[in-house]
């Protein structure tokens, strides 16, 4: 498919290089195991939890998952227990894509709205000099400039109100602007 504008809302660093990591994530229907394996992924210390998981029945595990869970950034507002197990198996698929997706080089502009309250490096510190920022390795990606535009809100949030506006008032501007050049 041809495109005429690409733009990327809080984009993950891309790939470019095989990832073993990757190639560990299972496809699964059961949320704990998805659970398992993105706290590996992550680098989250979960043994002691899913210790803990074992010691109480099959039906409360979810319920521990989803209250540790919420003490953490990774669960985004609004996922209520219901929509937990749901919300497990689709961030693990998520992820799974995101990990086996190897970019290609762009011709054209590329867009990034970046979530101000997560710039990288999240800690607000430099990177290291050996290690390239996401936007470094976008903009090798890219045959044209990257317009980076920070957005108020977190990764989860920049889609909600209030902040949603901002980012729709950007996106229209940008639709209008490539409305003009074809």
């Amino acid at each position: 498919e041809e495109i005429d504008l690409l733009t990327l809302l809080d984009p993950m660093s891309p790939s470019t290089a095989a990832s073993s990591d990757a190639h560990n994530l299972t496809v699964t229907s059961d949320p704990l195991s998805a659970a398992a394996e993105i706290a590996a992924l992550i680098g989250w210390d979960a043994e002691d939890l899913f210790d803990n998981l074992a010691q109480v029945g099959p039906t409360m595990r979810l319920g521990v998952l989803y209250e540790q869970a919420q003490t953490t950034s990774l669960l985004p507002p609004g996922v209520t227990l219901e929509k937990f197990s749901e919300w497990l198996l689709m961030y693990h698929t998520k992820l799974r894509c995101a990990l086996n997706y190897r970019p290609q080089t762009y011709p054209l502009k590329l867009n990034i709205f970046q979530a101000s309250d997560e710039p990288f490096p999240q800690d607000g510190s430099a990177p290291p000099e050996d290690i390239d920022t996401p936007f470094e390795i976008w903009r090798r990606l890219s045959l044209q400039p990257v317009n980076i535009v920070l957005v108020p809100g977190s990764h989860h949030t920049m889609v909600q109100e209030p902040h949603v506006e901002v980012l729709a008032a950007h996106i229209k501007s940008l639709l209008e602007t490539a409305a003009l050049q074809l």
